[in-house]
């Protein structure tokens, strides 16, 4: 019996289902960016081998929103979507910082490096302040 086609996806579909990444045609741009950043993202946190299929339902949809982000981004400022759409998007963006906080938002790959090779935890870790949404450190007494 001859194995059915099914051409993968060209697209970022307009609603999220698990395993889309996977599931699109990576010969295209687009579909190449969405690979790329679920890659670096999953590198970031260890590899997808030390992932839960938790951890990788929410890297998926981090990528989803980001690219869905860029195309409601560029579609104001072609004047494709009015400016109502900016409730959406502002919405969608405090999604998408919420996953990356839960993520870990904040931690950079020189951080993640160290923690891996260090035989023990820095003397200072314990006495720093946490960092706020941007990644930068809070200054003493400001």
């Amino acid at each position: 019996m001859p194995r059915k086609y099914k051409p993968k996806e060209k697209r970022l579909p307009t609603k999220y289902s698990p395993g889309f990444v996977r599931k699109m045609d990576g010969r295209y741009e687009v579909v190449k960016g969405l690979q790329d950043a679920f890659q670096q993202i999953a590198d970031d946190l260890g590899g997808e081998e030390s992932l839960s299929r938790l951890h990788l339902g929410l890297i998926e949809r981090t990528v989803f929103l980001e690219f869905q982000l860029r195309e409601w981004e560029r579609q104001v400022l072609m004047g494709e979507l009015q400016d109502e759409a900016i409730g959406r998007w502002v919405q969608a963006l405090n999604t998408y910082v919420g996953l990356a906080r839960v993520l870990g938002l904040g931690r950079s790959r020189l951080a993640a490096a160290d923690a891996l090779y260090a035989d023990t935890e820095p003397a200072d870790a314990g006495d720093k302040p946490p960092s706020n949404a941007n990644g930068a450190e809070q200054g003493e007494g400001g």
